[in-house]
């Protein structure tokens, strides 16, 4: 995974989903929302700081489907809101931003992440699930004629028939969202649904985080009698207890769909048919794999089920 094009940091006032570490780093990924679909060159932006301290820095480093990325999301830059908001204390200078391309990344589901770090601070993660849309099914859009389309309103969502999107006639609906206050792209044709996705396990994406040098990989791919079959191999796992497929967004903890087979170091096998409901989750990117541990009850290590990379 990769992030393409860093620049610099921007400033909005949307507040969404506070996160906090022993209150002392303050983060809140403003975007992408969680939820949400995401289309081609995007910024991932929000703000961070340390509460009651302006002299301490923090780095901000993206997460790309739960692996951290070696590169530093630029910050930080002046956040008047930020500071008027949070008063005393507050550093003027707090908003992050970079720009991607999630066109790089397979259409489906992902999850996007920031890290953030300060020296002497508790660490804080924040991940939020969204689903790639890619028109014309390409990384990059060097074409989009609308001359021949005609467009239609089906409830709350725009239909545009007949997009030429490099050459290629694309179908694409659309929809308005409050969180981001813009038109946004919710699907096209000519994508097939993804059957094969993967799961990245880490304690980054526990909730709350959990400290450990655990990490895991999952296959998983979505049968045509909406079966899962899965194959899980766990690194430096101690004594672990079970592992189980949940149901939630990333950044949030949820209810146990299906016991997986095997332990302690790897699991393999198939589930149960899956309901049309829980179809419709994992291609929202809303479940995701827990390994639980006798020190960590609540789970170890954990990874978002995302569509696995483009094969081109």
């Amino acid at each position: 995974m990769k992030v393409i094009g860093l620049i610099s940091s921007i400033g909005c006032a949307f507040f969404m989903g506070v996160s906090t570490a022993q209150a002392q780093i303050i983060v809140n990924l403003e975007s992408p929302p969680s939820e949400q679909h995401v289309v081609g060159l995007t910024l991932v932006r929000g703000y961070a700081f340390v509460e009651g301290d302006e002299s301490v820095d923090v780095t901000v480093r993206p997460i790309i489907d739960g692996i951290i990325q070696d590169i530093r999301i630029p910050c930080c830059t002046p956040r008047q809101d930020v500071e008027e908001m949070f008063g005393e204390g507050t550093p003027l200078n707090s908003g992050f931003a970079a720009l991607i391309n999630y066109s790089e990344l397979s259409a489906g589901p992902h999850t996007i992440g920031v890290h953030v770090s300060a020296d002497g601070e508790e660490t804080v993660v924040v991940n939020h699930s969204v689903v790639v849309i890619r028109p014309g099914n390409s990384n990059f859009v060097n074409t989009f004629d609308l001359t021949d389309a005609t467009c239609a309103v089906d409830e709350n969502e725009l239909v545009v028939t007949g997009a030429q999107v490099d050459g290629i006639a694309t179908d694409l609906r659309a929809q308005y969202a409050t969180d981001t206050q813009s038109l946004v792209i919710t699907g096209a044709s000519g994508v097939p649904q993804p059957t094969a996705f993967i799961a990245n396990l880490t304690s980054n994406q526990e909730v709350p985080r959990v400290d450990t040098d655990s990490e895991g990989s999952a296959t998983v791919t979505l049968n045509a009698d909406n079966t899962l079959t899965y194959a899980i191999t766990t690194i430096s796992l101690e004594e672990a207890t079970a592992a189980h497929i949940h149901l939630a967004s990333a950044g949030q903890n949820g209810d146990i769909l299906f016991t997986l087979t095997g332990g302690p170091a790897s699991w393999a096998g198939t589930t149960e048919v899956l309901s049309a409901e829980q179809v419709d989750a994992l291609f929202a990117g809303n479940l995701y794999i827990n390994v639980h541990t006798l020190a960590n009850p609540n789970g170890e290590i954990r990874g978002q089920i995302v569509a696995a990379p483009p094969l081109n």
